[in-house]
């Protein structure tokens, strides 16, 4: 670095050359710890960064206490800051250890490398085991279906009740009851054993359960608690105010309203409604008419088959905000300002399904005395000013009072 002072009257000019010496700005990376995990398909997050915004590397060892070092990946071989465990080779509870590096760059040293570990253990297998639902003592013999998520192949077991399991089947023995039965895998050195359990009715007459429904209901017909295999039953749905039918749901599918079913097993069934109906608004201030008052309140409630979700109001088409509605639906505000002639006030209301209600109201504000100034030529010269007024009263005016402000330069005493 060249240093210069270029002198004055009394002093001659002066240089002097400096060598500086530039180095490498340090980094330090921040690599939280890893928590431990069972073994599993997904991958393994890495959240580890450098001060300096380079990319971070990674290097994992998997270690066995008594095997030593079972897998390994080197710099390079992490992608995307994840890694996944083989599905083969591995031995249990295993240490994974992961470095993560930063080499360096142009600018910057290379930063001290951490380390962080975590335990892996067999992992839990997670179970789908088809649902049976309710039969008939005469149904037939059922087929059992259930998956792991290890990709194990479930066996099934009987636990309790009048039936029999073989070779993935589940055959009723003739009498009523309640069946469990159990799909179960053994598990192997990377899943534990796991098993899930079910159970179902068995009778000698089916019957149909109706779902917790929404705004309405299905009537059946013949109403009975059991029907003998065979029975046809004619399904109605039967909406509640406000709502229409909008299809079935559990057993059952499409629109066909009403729908025969025959009865040759236990079934459950539901319909879907939708909700037609808008919120219903009310209003109870201010009254319809003409008044004398610039200020009026605005009061009133709304209501709905299934519970309002918001309301606001306008006033001549412009919008005034959100309504502020108590637990029982009515809403009031004060303080609120006409306009002068007539005016609209509306409020809207809206539920969850979309549906809009509304209330309105047509108040005129006439005032008992108006006073109104003309418009008056922004410039006159060499005349009288004339400045027309128009006064209307309900009553008689005993006196008015004029007050003119003018600029003495460019109008004289008037």
């Amino acid at each position: 670095v060249l240093l210069s002072e270029p002198g004055d009257a009394r002093y001659g000019s002066a240089t002097v050359l400096k060598d500086v010496e530039v180095v490498k700005a340090s980094q330090v990376i921040e690599f939280g710890g890893l928590a431990d995990i069972g073994f599993g398909v997904g991958p393994i997050e890495l959240k580890a960064s450098a001060s300096s915004g380079l990319e971070v590397g990674y290097e994992v060892v998997a270690k066995h206490q008594f095997l030593g070092d079972l897998w390994s990946l080197g710099l390079g071989e992490v992608e995307g800051g994840q890694f996944v465990l083989p599905s083969r080779g591995l031995f249990f509870p295993l240490i994974v250890t992961v470095k993560a590096s930063q080499g360096g760059s142009e600018l910057y040293e290379a930063a001290q490398s951490v380390e962080q570990s975590l335990e892996v253990v067999q992992g839990e297998d997670v179970l789908s085991f088809e649902p049976i639902g309710n039969r008939l003592v005469e149904g037939g013999d059922i087929e059992l279906e259930a998956s792991a998520a290890s990709g194990l192949n479930p066996t099934f077991s009987l636990v309790d009740g009048p039936a029999l399991v073989s070779l993935g089947k589940l055959m009723m023995t003739g009498s009523e009851g309640v069946v469990t039965v159990r799909a179960s895998t053994r598990g192997n050195k990377y899943y534990e054993a796991t098993e899930l359990e079910q159970s179902f009715g068995v009778k000698n007459k089916g019957w149909i359960a109706l779902e917790t429904m929404s705004g309405g209901t299905v009537e059946l017909d013949p109403a009975q608690e059991l029907y003998d295999p065979g029975t046809v039953v004619k399904l109605t749905p039967k909406p509640g105010e406000g709502y229409e039918f909008a299809g079935w749901s559990g057993e059952l599918d499409g629109t066909t309203s009403p729908r025969n079913v025959t009865v040759n097993a236990p079934m459950s069934v539901g319909a879907k409604f939708k909700d037609v109906a808008a919120p219903a608004v009310s209003l109870s201030g201010p009254a319809a008419g003409t008044t004398s008052e610039g200020t009026f309140s605005l009061s009133g409630s709304v209501s709905d088959n299934a519970g309002v979700g918001g309301a606001s109001w306008s006033l001549n088409g412009k919008d005034q905000g959100v309504l502020t509605i108590d637990s029982g639906g009515a809403f009031s505000v004060s303080g609120l300002k006409l306009d002068y002639g007539a005016n609209l006030i509306k409020v809207s209301a809206g539920d969850e399904a979309g549906n809009v209600g509304t209330g309105s109201v047509e108040l005129k504000w006439s005032p008992e005395r108006t006073l109104k100034i003309g418009t008056v030529l922004e410039r006159q010269e060499g005349q009288v000013v004339e400045i027309p007024i128009e006064l209307e009263s309900q009553g008689g005016v005993s006196s008015m009072t004029f007050v003119l402000k003018y600029d003495p330069v460019y109008l004289a005493e008037p």
